[in-house]
């Protein structure tokens, strides 16, 4: 296999599934982040937003679970790809260390922001996203509008449409996924030396797997994630980026991604006086009071332009604790 077969045709083996008309440049929705008011002031003030570590989000379950059952399937079904047993070895041991490695070290630099797909029309937002992100609706959402966001490729961050299913339809799709690639390599030679490339590219569509799957039950959250994957950045482009956070759970991982044009990452345009769509105050605190205050909070942050995208949820919600 050469170079140009590794990096061209084995990714397009990899990654053939994909939908292309599910890309977010095709469908340039608005994503509406669910959170508190202090954070929403954080975000305007600093022109931040954080992104995540998986393992220490409620989403730690879902990420390990694709991780680790892909891992399995990839590591057993080893044979189909090379039938001679130094490469089936060879991969095996490969695929060992790529998961260790991410086990160990890589997966403290994986990042995440989620997102709820909104409708242009809504001025509402979801009662389920009120109830579980948005503080039980004394919260509020930002909702970003992606059409301001011009792709540039390759890239470290990636947005994309989380696909749910079950614990058992993931399996069988981790499963196919796996044996269609192995089939394919089995049809070529591949140098021995380039085996571990092929471990390395078949973890990372498995990472990516995980972070982009959820079980069925959490469908009504219509998510999209922001995801970093460091292995896209060999530059380091946005290393300077991490950071910490002291949070409940103690000292955290972030990724603090400012809002605004970053080389060769996010183009001109990407500005929060641009992303902004609209700002949602949550239904439990939904009063003429409240959005005087949001506006006020607007003007001593420098952000008085975006009180005409601010409304009051009007669903007639009250927190009742």
């Amino acid at each position: 296999m050469t170079e140009s077969e590794l990096h061209i045709e084995f990714q397009e083996q990899l990654y053939n599934d994909i939908d292309i008309s599910d890309e977010y440049w095709n469908h340039q929705p608005l994503l509406a982040h669910y959170t508190t008011v202090e954070t929403v002031e954080k975000v305007f003030r600093n022109r931040e937003v954080w992104l995540s570590n998986p393992l220490f989000m409620n989403d730690y379950e879902e990420v390990r679970f694709g991780v680790n059952t892909g891992c399995q399937i990839a590591y057993e079904m080893a044979g189909s790809a090379f039938r001679a047993e130094k490469d089936r070895v060879k991969l095996q041991e490969a695929l060992s260390y790529e998961y260790t490695s991410y086990s160990t070290e890589k997966a403290l630099d994986l990042y995440v922001m989620c997102f709820s797909e909104h409708d242009r029309s809504d001025r509402d937002g979801r009662l389920s996203m009120w109830r579980g992100y948005g503080q039980n609706g004394r919260g509020a959402a930002i909702v970003f509008d992606t059409s301001k966001i011009t792709p540039i490729n390759p890239n470290p961050l990636a947005i994309a449409k989380v696909k749910y299913g079950s614990g058992n339809s993931r399996e069988k799709w981790l499963r196919q996924r796996i044996e269609s690639v192995y089939h394919w390599l089995s049809q070529r030679t591949v140098d021995e030396q380039d085996i571990a490339k092929v471990a390395r590219a078949i973890f990372t569509r498995i990472l990516v797997f995980a972070v982009f799957t959820k079980h069925s039950g959490f469908a009504e959250e219509r998510e999209w994630r922001l995801a970093y994957f460091q292995d896209r950045d060999p530059r380091g482009i946005l290393s300077p980026l991490f950071g910490y956070h002291f949070g409940h759970r103690g000292i955290e991982p972030k990724l603090k991604l400012r809002l605004e044009p970053i080389p060769g990452v996010l183009e001109k345009g990407f500005d929060i006086e641009n992303l902004v769509h609209s700002i949602i105050l949550g239904p439990t605190m939904a009063s003429p009071q409240t959005a005087m205050s949001v506006g006020r909070m607007l003007d001593k942050i420098g952000m008085s332009e975006l009180r005409n995208s601010l409304y009051s949820s009007s669903i007639p919600f009250r927190d009742q604790f």
